[in-house]
């Protein structure tokens, strides 16, 4: 699952939102053809495989919509490694603070 907290005056106080479950790669059919798991699992033929990080992205550009202050994105190394999440948050003007791994 991925999850995302904010805080700020206009929000009276700190909420957190789930959103868009994660859909195993397996069930997405992510690699080749959907794979027999998926239609047992009850997975609609429309649902992609997206990553955490992707689905994160969603999540930011959706509260950014609906007009909430940007703010600076805390994320571990999950997030850090993966320099296409770090570059749409540049991209955004979205400031971040992210942990990396060696």
């Amino acid at each position: 699952m991925t999850f995302l907290t904010w805080t700020g005056e206009r929000l009276a106080g700190s909420r957190s939102r789930q959103r868009a479950g994660r859909v195993p790669a397996l069930f997405a059919g992510r690699v080749g053809a959907r794979p027999a798991p998926s239609a047992n699992a009850g997975v609609p033929n429309t649902v992609e495989f997206r990553t955490k990080w992707q689905i994160a992205l969603e999540q930011i550009a959706q509260l950014v919509a609906e007009g909430v202050p940007v703010a600076p994105v805390v994320a571990d190394a999950g997030y850090g490694v993966i320099t296409a999440f770090r570059d749409a948050l540049t991209v955004q003007g979205i400031p971040y603070v992210v942990g990396m791994s060696t």
